[in-house]
């Protein structure tokens, strides 16, 4: 059976191979789309000219903006990674994700947690608020993208402190190896605020160039023989 879907609920569109085009007007770039129109963006970073567009998705976040997502092709293949043998010892470095600390480094460098307390407490208040408002109503609306504001801030400043964090060791080491433990398992009974991300050794990536490639090694580790 099928089930009408309200116009709201479509938040995002695709075009593959053909359907959009790049313009640069007046120092502005526009993004054409067909049967939408023409509209004005903002690069986070530039395309490069050797490469070539083949999708663009356009998507509504919770917050009310709109991004536009380039999937690009290019003729560059990736740095393969050397061979263990290869790097440097001086070139390694092990980190320790840990529960008080967010890591500590076999350098002995440890990082501080991201402190989001703040901010965590003003989500709360706005999704008091939210609770209180009539579903579906224009005030409603308002107060849901009010709260997802709050909570994409939160998300960027974790990116944030991933992204800095991930390039200093992809800049420093050749070699990163990251504990493969459930820190969730050790945090059960600890306040539920408490950041404990592991996602670092994803976000180790090369910054230094095509040249430059990063190898992470994740390590087992059972956090209930510990």
């Amino acid at each position: 059976m099928l089930k009408w879907k309200p116009p709201r609920e479509y938040r995002s569109l695709t075009y593959n191979q053909s359907g959009f085009e790049l313009k640069n007007t007046s120092d502005q770039t526009i993004l054409e789309l067909s049967k939408i129109g023409e509209m004005p963006i903002h690069f986070h970073r530039d395309i490069p000219d050797d490469v070539h567009v083949k999708q663009v998705t356009v998507k509504q976040e919770e917050t009310g903006e709109w991004y536009a997502t380039f999937g690009i092709e290019t003729e560059d293949d990736a740095p393969e990674k050397p061979a263990l043998d290869a790097v440097d010892r001086e070139d390694m470095v092990g980190i320790d994700v840990g529960i008080i600390k967010y890591a500590h480094d076999t350098d002995s460098t440890m990082v501080g947690s991201l402190d989001l307390e703040d901010e965590y407490e003003r989500l709360e208040r706005e999704q008091r608020a939210l609770s209180r408002k009539e579903e579906g109503s224009q005030n409603w609306h308002e107060q849901r993208r009010r709260a997802a504001r709050i909570h994409a801030r939160i998300v960027r400043k974790r990116r944030d402190f991933l992204h800095k964090l991930s390039a200093y060791y992809a800049r420093e080491y050749d070699l990163v190896a990251v504990e493969d433990l459930n820190v969730h398992i050790c945090t059960e009974r600890r306040p539920r605020r408490l950041w404990t991300d592991q996602r670092l050794c994803r976000s180790v990536e090369p910054t230094d160039g095509p040249d430059r490639r990063v190898q992470t090694i994740r390590v087992g580790v059972s956090p209930r023989r510990m």
